[in-house]
Formats: C-alpha cells, sequence, structure tokens
C-alpha cells in the first residue's frame, strides 16, 4: 500500500511468465498488496490471440493497452460511452450519450468518436509504453502499478513539452 495525497492506495502487482508448462504459453497474475487476485484482463485492440512481451508487435501492443488501463483505474474510462463504446444523440442533453437499449430502444446508435474502445488512452502512449518498456521485458518479470503510472506520468510531462 502507498500514499498517494495523504490518501492509502493499493498497489497492484503485475507478474509475467512464459512456458511450455503455461496453457498458451503466457500468464499474467495480479495481485493487490501481495495477495493474488487473478489474472489481467486482455483489453484487445490489435492481437486477437493474446498478449506477449519482449518483443514489439501486436501482441505486445494489446499488454502495454492492458497494463495501462488496468494500473491508471478508472482515470481512463471514456468521460462520453463510459467504457460502453456505444453512444447514442441525446436531444435533451444536446449531445451523446451512453447508449442504453432498455432507455433508447429503436434508436440508431454507433461507436463513440470520443475514445478507443471505451477508453481515452492514446495510440501513441501505447506504443511509446510498447517501445520503453513492454518490448524490454525478459521471459519472466514483474512490474507495479506504481512504476506503470508513473512511467505514463513521465510520458505526458514529456508530450506536453513538446
Amino acid at each position: 500500500m502507498t500514499v498517494d495525497n495523504g490518501v492509502a492506495v493499493s498497489v497492484r502487482t503485475y507478474s509475467g511468465s512464459t512456458g511450455r508448462e503455461l496453457v498458451g504459453g503466457v500468464v499474467i497474475a495480479v495481485s493487490v498488496d501481495g495477495e493474488p487476485t487473478g489474472v489481467l484482463r486482455h483489453q484487445v485492440m490489435s492481437s486477437p490471440t493474446g498478449m506477449r512481451w519482449g518483443y514489439r508487435g501486436l501482441g505486445p501492443k494489446d499488454l502495454a493497452r492492458s497494463l495501462l488501463i488496468d494500473a491508471a483505474g478508472p482515470s481512463l474510462l471514456c468521460g462520453i460511452c463510459r467504457g460502453s463504446t456505444q453512444v447514442v444523440f441525446d436531444e435533451a442533453a444536446d449531445g451523446f450519450v451512453v447508449f442504453d437499449p432498455a432507455i433508447h430502444e429503436g434508436r440508431s446508435h454507433g461507436p463513440c468518436g470520443a475514445c478507443r474502445r471505451g477508453f481515452t488512452l492514446t495510440h501513441h502512449e501505447e506504443s511509446a509504453f510498447e517501445a520503453e518498456v513492454v518490448a524490454r521485458l525478459g521471459r519472466s518479470w514483474t512490474l507495479t502499478s506504481d512504476q506503470i503510472v508513473q512511467w505514463r506520468r513521465g510520458y505526458l510531462r514529456r508530450t506536453a513539452a513538446r
């Protein structure tokens, strides 16, 4: 557990390993404050076959995306579609809102144009994290949510200065 602005925050730890004994050949385990909680959710964008590391490609790009989203928590959810990826124009709101079939039955809806599959993470940010971190990971590795968030803060500072 770490303290951020006086608030205790749980640290998530991501551990990856490859091996023939593993189903699919890879696993990315997640633990919170040292207690195992499951596996990292694959936020599919580029690779339908799964997440990988140690090189540049579609699998590593999806691992970069998945790690950044999980470490950042809800702060990367799109403010318009709130992660649903589907929106509808609402006259009363004078703008796009989350599509809800129960409310908007029969209404035309479509993909949210404000985000990439429900999150505000940019392609450039994913690619930079893939190149600077994911492509350099070895056969077995461990990263914390703190390390990922610090990398992202540094990336945003570097790109804002351009």
